[in-house]
């Protein structure tokens, strides 16, 4: 007899991070996993979940066993984003197959050809995160699509540069009248904790996430080592780079959480640890895996990507605003 296991009410970080640890944790054999409490469905929690009853539907297939899903019939709107064939049941819509609106992006692949020229890598991300925030902020402030496509941007350019993997996953909503845009990015790369251990002697997947949301930290790259066999374990850009672009190696990830702090929310999932941080501080959760999720809950209106990484500069370099040289963003 299959052992069900209930499939949590609301995918908030905490829920859908405890969700992923109890699955990783369950010893092999017949499952079923009953979705009929299931109504609460974020991006954040929708990718990190789906990623998880892929691995854990895998898992138990090596072992012989299978894995069934009960009471998910009726879950339009999960079904309309592409969740449950994002958990390899064959139900909805296909991931990318909804067309999105000022409300929401269905869950979605990006794949891109790691073989390719970095400048390529970053125009490929740069078009699909002008797209995203286009679509999301119709007819809104520049400064406010500069915010949404910055996160975007950045999160993505982290995943190809970083993971090891050609594919990412993304999904968002908004919610125009509260002012609030949720953007979520996952790979099932390499993790956070092997980009820094060498580099930072990060011991753990909690000393990892944390590590890698300070300001200057930076991980082994596409460019610096392409395939991870290298001795290099990631390299810093040079103070006079750094000074000449918004989007600087050891920055993104920092700006990012930074951003969401005022008003919003960002969380970070990688290994056993999701990190959460927000106005109130930031706290630590178990969870489980295997590449990197992002969670950026960020007001729409709120201080320039201008202003922040300009007051990130002076901090950093010592310059004030009439000297500090004016970043350059992507055009919108």
């Amino acid at each position: 007899m299959a052992t069900t296991i209930a499939f949590p009410r609301s995918l908030d970080v905490t829920s859908t991070a405890g969700f992923c640890h109890k699955l990783s944790a369950l010893p092999t054999g017949q499952y079923a996993i009953d979705f009929a409490e299931f109504t609460n469905a974020p991006p954040f929690g929708m990718l990190l979940a789906a990623s998880a009853v892929r691995v854990f539907v895998a898992r138990m297939g090596v072992a012989g066993f299978t894995v069934q899903a009960l009471r998910y019939e009726n879950k339009s709107y999960q079904a309309h984003m592409g969740f449950f064939q994002a958990c390899g049941l064959n139900h909805g819509k296909q991931p990318g197959q909804a067309s999105g609106s000022r409300t929401y992006i269905p869950l979605t692949k990006l794949d891109v050809d790691l073989g390719a020229s970095i400048a390529h890598i970053h125009d490929t991300v740069n078009r699909r995160a002008t797209q995203l925030a286009r679509l999301l902020l119709p007819g809104g402030r520049r400064d406010a699509h500069a915010r949404l496509h910055y996160c975007l941007f950045e999160i993505m350019r982290n995943v190809f540069e970083h993971s090891r993997s050609p594919t990412l996953w993304y999904g968002a909503q908004a919610w125009p009248t509260k002012g609030l845009v949720e953007v979520a990015i996952l790979d099932e790369g390499v993790g956070i904790r092997r980009n820094l251990e060498k580099k930072y002697g990060v011991a753990s997947d909690a000393a990892a996430v944390q590590k890698a949301i300070e300001e200057g930290v930076s991980g082994a790259t596409l460019k610096d080592d392409p395939f991870g066999f290298g001795p290099q374990s990631g390299v810093d850009s040079d103070a006079e780079d750094d000074r000449e672009s918004a989007h600087n190696s050891g920055y993104g990830l920092y700006v990012v959480s930074q951003m969401c702090r005022s008003g919003g929310e960002f969380a970070l999932a990688s290994g056993d640890t999701c990190l959460v941080c927000s106005s109130a501080g930031q706290d630590l959760r178990s969870s489980a895996h295997k590449g990197v999720a992002v969670r950026a809950a960020l007001r729409i209106e709120g201080e320039s990507v201008e202003q922040l990484i300009q007051r990130v500069a002076t901090k950093k370099f010592g310059e004030t605003p009439s000297t500090r040289p004016r970043p350059m963003l992507d055009p919108l």
